[in-house]
């Protein structure tokens, strides 16, 4: 009998992932990652194949996506964590209670993995082991699966990146189901093209970084309360219903006064810090939402806008 040959196919960057996560001692963060895999499985004798290049792709993007068992624009949640209690909530819902903030939205927007210590290790294992047992369904020769996850921004050579920022977000009127999660995140850049350096501009720019890392946007439009203590926040989707309590002393609030989507983001940048006066050097700014995609706004157009 001819011995069935096997064979490791691999595919780099196949789709953003980007969510929030509860940290184990109970924090809300954001995060992306790029994900790219190693396949190993028997080669198929009509093709002559592992599986082809186009099908797994779209394979593995329909479950890392995944409504039911995915974790892009997710809310991942560690199964046990001293500081953070989960309660029965609604049919179809959870509550999740820490120290500094509290959610009751619906379990579509959750996903849990075994912890959040070290995210990027912990979200690996999961991701291989989920990915391997649903692929092993639609793919009964494959052997093995492994995931690796960067952080790698996708910029223009000729740009000037500042650095990278974390933030929260979700979006009521997003036509975009993931994107109404009001748990998920992003690990995002600011990035400039240069005319001539200017010390002021730079100083500006990295105030502007630094001001924004780790922050919540939240749309003043969802406000139900905001006291002292606590900004309380609620509205409806398609998905469900999402309402989040959040301790003011601990965490990096931004309210603005239109929908937190990347262009808004960069226009309350523009106009809060008034970027179209202070910024001489610099011809264009771009900030991202996640690590390949975002918003640009181009200085020549400030008489246009």
């Amino acid at each position: 009998m001819r011995k069935q040959m096997k064979s490791t196919m691999f595919l780099r960057n196949i789709t953003q992932i980007d969510f929030g996560y509860i940290t184990n001692d109970g924090f809300l963060k954001g995060l992306s990652f790029n994900l790219s895999v190693e396949v190993t499985g028997s080669i198929e004798t009509h093709e002559q194949v592992v599986v082809d290049f186009s099908t797994i792709k779209k394979d593995i993007k329909e479950l890392v996506d995944s409504s039911s068992k995915g974790v892009d624009h997710k809310l991942l949640l560690p199964f046990h964590a001293d500081s953070v209690e989960y309660i029965k909530s609604k049919e179809g819902y959870i509550g999740i209670i820490t120290d500094s903030i509290q959610f009751e939205i619906p379990l579509n927007a959750i996903t849990y993995i075994e912890d959040t210590s070290d995210i990027q290790k912990n979200l690996k294992s999961h991701l291989e082991q989920y990915l391997y047992r649903e692929l092993k369904e639609l793919h009964a020769n494959l052997y093995a699966i492994e995931c690796f996850l960067n952080v790698e921004e996708f910029s223009e050579i000729d740009n000037v990146n500042l650095g990278k920022f974390t933030y929260n977000h979700g979006l009521k009127n997003s036509s975009s189901w993931g994107c109404q999660n009001i748990g998920h995140g992003h690990l995002s850049w600011i990035e400039y093209k240069q005319i001539f350096y200017d010390e002021y501009s730079q100083y500006v720019l990295k105030t502007i970084l630094n001001d924004v890392d780790n922050a919540i946007f939240i749309f003043n439009e969802n406000i139900l309360i905001n006291d002292d203590e606590n900004i309380i926040i609620k509205y409806s989707t398609i998905r469900g219903d999402f309402f989040a309590s959040i301790k003011k002393s601990k965490y990096n609030i931004i309210i603005m006064n239109k929908e937190t989507t990347i262009e808004n983001i960069l226009d309350y940048i523009v106009e809060t810090y008034d970027l179209q006066n202070k910024l001489k050097g610099i011809d264009k700014i771009f900030i991202s939402e996640g690590l390949s995609k975002g918003a640009m706004f181009t200085f020549k157009e400030k008489n246009e806008r």
